[in-house]
């Protein structure tokens, strides 16, 4: 694909990637700024959900242009995208503009809940589509619960971070379901993943993630358990003797009213 050498170039970034797609976006973004562009501008307007794929290709994004010089403008940022960049802090690198409103997020005001638990219960297979209805499902019963905007983000980014992760690495077989429950009591959600995959341990010790370190280093890979440990309160991690991981995610709910 030939790049015209601009001041200015503008690029969309979709929500719908494969990872030929994203292969091939990153290469495309690269040889914009290989073009001397002065300032490229992320367009994400359609990352009403934000992933760490997304997060990924915004990051790479900005460490090329920074190797070069050149800005990096994110516009038309939507409430997930932009709750993610600032849990991640990279808000404080890159250059935002334009955010988008925060109404479909449904916020209700100070919720109150119940003494009596709520929960959530399903299994799904590797296919897609079978993920792809367990996560709609989750987001219908996290709208139920009337949390503040920030916490039903943290909870649906990191439900379909982790089980994008156990779809991607867990190797199931066909026929191989992961179930997950979730739990809301009164000042905290628990949420329950358990699958048959090999083993795989992200509780394990990592180096604190700090964004002037990323910067410094060029990482520009695995932010899924970054956002998962910054999202979540506690993680635990079991591995059976019947060859079943089962993963424990904590999170405090705030009081907070949404947008507070």
């Amino acid at each position: 694909m030939h790049v015209d050498a601009k001041s200015r170039q503008r690029v969309t970034i979709p929500f719908d990637l494969t990872p030929d797609k994203v292969a091939s976006l990153d290469q495309f973004i690269g040889s914009v700024i290989k073009c001397g562009v002065a300032e490229l501008v992320l367009e994400c307007a359609q990352l009403t959900k934000a992933t760490s794929v997304h997060i990924g290709i915004l990051w790479r994004a900005y460490l090329k242009a920074v190797s070069t010089g050149a800005r990096v403008k994110l516009v038309s940022v939507g409430p997930s995208l932009y709750r993610i960049l600032r849990v991640l802090e990279f808000d404080r690198q890159m250059d935002i503009d334009q955010l988008l409103p925060a109404a479909e997020l449904e916020d209700t005001g100070r919720f109150f809940r119940s003494s009596t638990p709520r929960s959530f219960n399903s299994r799904c297979s590797r296919e897609l589509e079978s993920s792809r209805m367990m996560v709609r499902a989750f987001r219908r019963f996290i709208r139920t619960l009337n949390l503040s905007s920030h916490d039903a983000i943290d909870l649906e980014t990191v439900f379909y971070e982790v089980l994008t992760n156990i779809r991607n690495y867990a190797q199931l077989k066909s026929g191989d379901l992961i179930e997950v429950s979730a739990e809301l009591n009164r000042d905290e959600i628990h949420i329950v993943f358990a699958d048959p995959g090999i083993e795989f341990d992200p509780t394990r010790p990592r180096a604190e993630f700090q964004i002037t370190k990323a910067l410094k280093a060029g990482q520009n890979h695995g932010f899924g358990l970054i956002m998962i440990a910054k999202m979540t309160d506690n993680m635990e991690y079991y591995r059976y003797e019947d060859g079943y991981n089962v993963l424990k995610l904590t999170k405090k709910i705030s009081e907070e009213t949404p947008g507070a």
